[in-house]
């Protein structure tokens, strides 16, 4: 086991949770990578982790559904030790407009984006405690904040997130249980790949950053958060970019 013991990395197969995951390793992590469907991407993200001489393995798992989610945490703390670290990053969107959007994307969405750090937030938390504390970073999103364009369910979402780490922030914090999130603009991941070229530029336009961020940029205030050096900050939403 490394000094800072086990993060779990969810949708860490690609993006910012892949980006997330390898910087994570530089700070001595050991790292589990859940990933949906993307089996030999994720196990391309541990084969660069183990070279930095920490251990990663690669664990399936919906983060919408409450067995898949236990059963992973499970089988990480017995191969890789007690989850201490969990970056709950995994998300998609089915981006529609409130009229267009279905109630059955709707629903994927929340389940995935609001429902999923919940779940993996409930499943770790007990061993955290037991172990004398842990920290927990969930990403969010810019339109957590302000709306965003990236349709109503992917909003709500990200904003649930904002409050969800609020909350548990209060409730953990004392405890020994920390709870950030972090919200960036636009990244440049695939999940921004059905934005137009030309919606994209009036976005960006407003931003004062004046371009995308990066995943490896996102990847660093998450790696702040999840260690020792941001010791004092809880229940706090850092916004990237904006």
């Amino acid at each position: 086991m490394s000094g800072l013991g086990t993060a779990l990395v969810t949708g860490g197969s690609r993006g910012i949770g892949a980006a997330t995951a390898i910087r994570l390793a530089d700070d001595g992590w050991d790292i589990a990578i859940n990933y949906r469907t993307e089996r030999e991407a994720a196990e391309r993200v541990a084969e660069v982790i183990r070279r930095k001489g920490v251990r990663a393995a690669c664990y399936q798992a919906d983060v919408s559904r409450p067995e898949q989610v236990f059963r992973m945490v499970e089988t990480i703390a017995a191969e890789l030790g007690t989850v201490r670290g969990l970056v709950a990053n995994a998300g998609l969107n089915r981006r529609h407009t409130l009229v267009e959007q279905t109630l059955e994307e709707w629903e994927e969405v929340i389940g995935v984006d609001l429902t999923g750090p919940f779940l993996c937030a409930k499943a770790v938390v007990p061993g955290m405690l037991a172990k004398g504390g842990g920290s927990i970073v969930c990403v969010s999103s810019i339109a957590g904040i302000t709306g965003g364009s990236m349709g109503p369910g992917y909003a709500a979402a990200k904003g649930g997130v904002v409050t969800l780490v609020r909350y548990l922030g209060r409730e953990l914090t004392r405890r020994g249980v920390r709870a950030n999130a972090v919200a960036p603009i636009l990244t440049a991941t695939e999940m921004i790949d059905d934005v137009p070229e030309a919606e994209r530029e009036r976005i960006i336009a407003g931003y004062r950053l004046g371009r995308l961020v990066r995943a490896e940029e996102v990847a660093e205030v998450i790696a702040f958060l999840l260690g020792p050096r941001s010791s004092a900050v809880t229940g706090e939403v850092i916004t990237i970019g904006a």
